[in-house]
């Protein structure tokens, strides 16, 4: 039996997030099933948009999306079946820092002498790795909570528990932050920083309010990822009996 080869399928996708600059153009693309691919551009220039779109996290603004011949626009990400992860730096646990170092060059059986040398040459640059894997991760923090509550407001029933007005005002931050990461690709993790901090003090107290109102007596949960799923409800250690605690390895 043959491979479907558009088993993924963009067909003339554009989008934009302020209905005037397309971040994404006319997108044809076909993936055949179990196919590998890699988007290569610079920052800003849509990769990131164009994955989103197809785990359900943004909206086409023209064009479909198809999985196995089926469009997806439509269907809401926890229905997709479509897992994604963010980027981030990758290491052995079990190595040392010399080791994660030196074992891809081993791999490529360059001698001893060369491997120390590369090392000692790449300690020179560990103050500005360090800095760059923060400015990284503060940016994939920000990016993960925005999409984590735009998930979560698409979700039925949402409106009803936070009120139009709220649901609106979120919509509209997640929308005007996304525009801002995009917008600066070269900011630094302060700034980053900030905008999670400026996301979180707007999104919290919608949040309490909301709790309060459902009789939660176990706290505020954790928002660090974005809005929890309310769409089944109070979620697990909000209920008015107090938390639920449940060990995970």
């Amino acid at each position: 039996m043959s491979k479907n080869s558009e088993f993924v399928k963009f067909d003339k996708v554009d989008k934009s997030y302020d209905g005037k600059v397309l971040v994404v153009k006319d997108l044809n693309l076909d993936i055949a099933e179990g196919e590998f691919i890699t988007m290569l551009g610079p920052s800003g220039s849509g990769k990131t948009t164009c994955l989103m779109m197809l785990a359900g996290f943004e909206t086409p603004t023209n064009g479909e999306i198809y999985l196995d011949k089926n469009p997806i626009s439509n269907i809401p990400p926890h229905k997709r079946g479509i897992g994604m992860v963010f980027q981030n730096y990758a290491l052995f646990p079990h190595m040392t820092v010399y080791e994660n170092l030196a074992f891809p060059l081993r791999v490529r059986k360059i001698s001893k002498e060369d491997i120390d040398k590369m090392v000692d040459d790449a300690k020179q640059f560990e103050e500005e790795d360090k800095k760059l894997k923060e400015k990284i991760d503060a940016k994939n923090q920000l990016e993960s909570t925005v999409y984590n509550t735009k998930n979560t407001l698409g979700q039925e029933g949402v409106g009803e528990k936070i009120g139009e007005d709220d649901k609106t005002t979120l919509e509209k931050l997640c929308t005007d932050t996304l525009e801002w990461i995009d917008g600066n690709p070269d900011a630094e993790k302060e700034e980053y920083d900030a905008k999670q901090k400026e996301f979180n003090d707007t999104t919290m107290p919608i949040m309490t309010k909301m709790y309060q109102g459902a009789g939660g007596a176990g706290g505020m949960p954790d928002m660090s990822g974005g809005m929890p799923d309310m769409a089944g409800g109070m979620p697990e250690g909000m209920s008015s009996g107090g938390p639920n605690i449940e060990e995970v390895d």
